[in-house]
């Protein structure tokens, strides 16, 4: 009997001190698994600021393409985009985060070469190609885009074509010029016709940003429709999106 208890007490004894072991393991493993993570984002976080210091690289919010273009469009005014055709202006990261332009973020995954990041505007006849190309960690990109100085650039020297609203103003300026005229009393868009829509035709390359224009069976002010197709091409070695507009139009009888 006397045995037997020795026996049960000495399990008892193993079992408790099986259950602290396992305890403790765990408890290390927790511990271990919110340190390592702290560590190597302090190592991290540490080399984006040598580099900085360095002078070598600028941190990206987003670490998107669009992101350093909205800044390059920013930075081109009146005054400094280029005059003669076919001549060319190119900024750097560095000098868009110097000008305040973009902004240095600390603490992300991505990282940008600062020189070999950059936006180039070339005047092209009456508007411009603006080509952006970025270096960065996460992958080489290229983006190319038509810029023109229009009457609704309304934040920016220069934006992006938009038919939709060159349409809309178009019709404010045809309602004003008929503000004075003499009434015929009879209403000229109810009786006029309108001719079927012709092949889709003007095959060309445009801007990925261009919006696509699809005119409603019962507006008469719409005479153009616009389609956007979307490829991806090879430029310089790296796989861009490249995009081409189709029209088609139609007319008053």
């Amino acid at each position: 009997m006397s045995n037997r208890n020795e026996f049960d007490q000495t399990n008892n004894h193993t079992l408790k001190e099986l259950i602290i072991k396992i305890f403790l393991i765990i408890t290390i493993i927790i511990i271990l698994l919110w340190l390592i993570p702290k560590f190597f984002l302090y190592k991290k976080s540490k080399k984006h600021e040598e580099l900085n210091e360095k002078n070598e690289i600028v941190l990206i919010e987003n670490s998107t393409i669009n992101n350093v273009e909205n800044a390059g469009i920013k930075y081109f005014k009146e005054e400094n985009v280029p005059k003669k055709d076919n001549a060319s202006k190119k900024i750097t990261l560095k000098e868009l985060q110097k000008d305040g332009l973009i902004d240095t973020v600390r603490n992300v995954d991505v990282i940008c070469d600062n020189n070999s990041t950059y936006v180039e505007l070339i005047k092209n006849n009456s508007d411009y190609i603006l080509k952006t190309s970025v270096k960065c960690s996460s992958g080489n990109k290229q983006k190319t885009t038509y810029l023109g100085n229009y009457s609704y650039c309304d934040d920016n020297y220069l934006c992006e074509r938009d038919e939709e609203k060159e349409r809309l103003i178009k019709i404010e300026q045809e309602k004003e010029n008929n503000i004075n005229m003499p009434s015929t009393g009879v209403n000229e868009q109810e009786t006029r016709e309108l001719t079927e829509f012709s092949q889709w035709k003007n095959y060309r390359k445009t801007s990925c940003n261009r919006k696509e224009i699809k005119c409603d069976i019962n507006n008469t002010n719409c005479l153009r429709e616009v389609k956007i197709e979307r490829k991806q091409e090879i430029v310089n070695n790296v796989y861009e999106e490249v995009c081409y507009s189709v029209e088609r139009t139609r007319e008053y009888k």
